[in-house]
Parts: structure tokens; sequence; C-alpha cells
């Protein structure tokens, strides 16, 4: 009798040690920060977004989907972009490293890192926007344009400096 109650009582731990374990996976570490697979799920979902040319469907995925979309869009006809390719690089907490390529005039490719951080969301993970997450050096107010020079089109940053 003895044995049975211990075997019994052993597997209701295991059941809630393993009822436990999957609603951390699948809601995210403690604190509401989601876990790596939702971090790269998420950032995922914004990139194919952004990289097809989605700018309103890839700010609805942000935690400012009307602002990030205004950005966004603001971004890519400020450059003259003909496209924006955006991979996902790696994942660390919280945080995705991304690599961005530009496709601007007469075939020039701009190439750049910068890193999006997830929040936790309404139903799901949100990438937190600001202007950085288009480019490491923007910051609010900024946008990103391309100005006609002497020799063709140059890209500057916010001061008039060539990049």
């Amino acid at each position: 009798m003895r044995t049975k109650k211990w075997l019994l009582t052993c597997g209701v731990v295991a059941v809630i040690a393993i009822v436990t374990a999957a609603i951390v996976v699948l809601r995210g570490r403690p604190g509401g920060a989601p876990a790596g697979d939702g971090v790269a799920a998420a950032v995922g979902q914004y990139l194919r977004a952004w990289s097809a040319g989605d700018d309103r469907q890839a700010g609805a995925l942000t935690d400012d989907p009307r602002g990030a979309g205004t950005v966004l869009a603001a971004s890519r006809s400020g450059l003259g972009a003909s496209a924006v390719t955006a991979t996902l690089q790696d994942v660390s907490g919280d945080t995705a490293r991304v690599r961005v390529e530009w496709t601007l005039s007469q075939g020039r490719v701009w190439t750049y890192d910068t890193a999006l951080t997830v929040v936790p969301g309404d139903g799901a993970p949100r990438v937190h926007f600001t202007p950085a997450a288009i480019h490491p050096e923007l910051g609010e107010g900024d946008r990103m344009v391309t100005r006609s020079a002497a020799t063709g089109v140059a890209l500057v940053d916010r001061d008039g400096a060539p990049c």
C-alpha cells in the first residue's frame, strides 16, 4: 500500500512539473518576456512583412502599429529603395540581431546590422518599435533619405555627411 501511495505521489508531482514547464515554454519566461523561440517567431513575421514591402503589416506586428507602419513606409520612400531584405542573424534573450539590405537606385546595395527587442503583446509577442529598429542610428523624428548629387545619388547621414 505504501509503495502505491509513493508512486501515485511521484506521478502527480511529475505531471505538475510537466504542465508547469509547458506553460513557461508556451507563454514565455517568467516576468512576461518572450522566450527565444517566441522572439525568433515574432521577429521572423515582422521581417517577412517588411521585406515583402508590406510596411502596414510589419507595423501591425510591433507595439506601435500606426507609428511603425508610417515610419517604415517613409524610410522606403525616402531612400527610393526598390527592395529591402531583412534577415534574422541570431537571438539572445529578448533581442534579435538583424541584417538589413536596401537595394537603392542604380543597383546599389546598402547593408548594415541592427537589433530588435521583443516585448509581450496582446496575445502574442511584439517587436518593440523605435526608429532604431530601421537603422541603429535613427532617433525620434529622424528619417532616411537619399539626395541627388552631381555624381548621382549619395547616401548621407542626418548631418548631411556621406555614409
